[in-house]
């Protein structure tokens, strides 16, 4: 009797393996359909804008190196959308504060950076804030920020009224 408990729970155990990997007729659950990956969020084209200090004009329309404005004050003025890229001329140097005041989205920020070769480009505002941020999902990158604070031992400031997604 001692052998034949082991062998019949050996076979037992076998005759239970062998049913549950071979084919059966009756599924044990609704198989599901596949599924695609879903294509990722459209993103905003947005529109390119150049800021060239030394070769700039702010008569220009903005849109291309070639028609890039000179100074801030097109920037600040101009009101930004989802997606917008403003790219700021390496080389050039500015010294009287960029002002952001729109918002992008999480999908679509709203970046400020540089194109070109050369030195980043310079923003310097003594005794105030070389870049004031007061949009959300804004993207600064590759800007290079000097003497723009009240405190002259800080050599660069950014202040953000509200939250944003910030690149250095």
């Amino acid at each position: 009797m001692k052998r034949l408990f082991p062998l019949f729970f050996f076979v037992t155990f076998l005759a239970f393996a062998a049913s549950s990997c071979g084919p059966s007729s009756t599924p044990t659950s609704t198989p599901l359909p596949p599924t695609a990956t879903p294509p990722p969020p459209t993103r905003a084209a947005g529109t390119h804008y150049y800021v060239d200090s030394v070769n700039g004009r702010d008569s220009n329309s903005g849109l291309s190196p070639s028609q890039a404005w000179q100074t801030l004050t097109p920037v600040n003025d101009h009101t930004f959308e989802p997606g917008d890229t403003v790219y700021f001329a390496r080389g050039s140097i500015w010294d009287s504060g960029l002002i952001i005041h729109d918002s992008g989205t999480a999908d679509d920020p709203i970046t400020f950076t540089s194109y070109g070769t050369g030195a980043m480009p310079v923003f310097e505002k003594p005794g105030g804030n070389a870049i004031l941020v007061t949009g959300s999902h804004v993207v600064i990158d590759g800007l290079f920020l000097q003497n723009a604070a009240n405190d002259p031992h800080i050599a660069y400031t950014v202040r953000f009224i509200f939250s944003i997604a910030f690149s250095v």
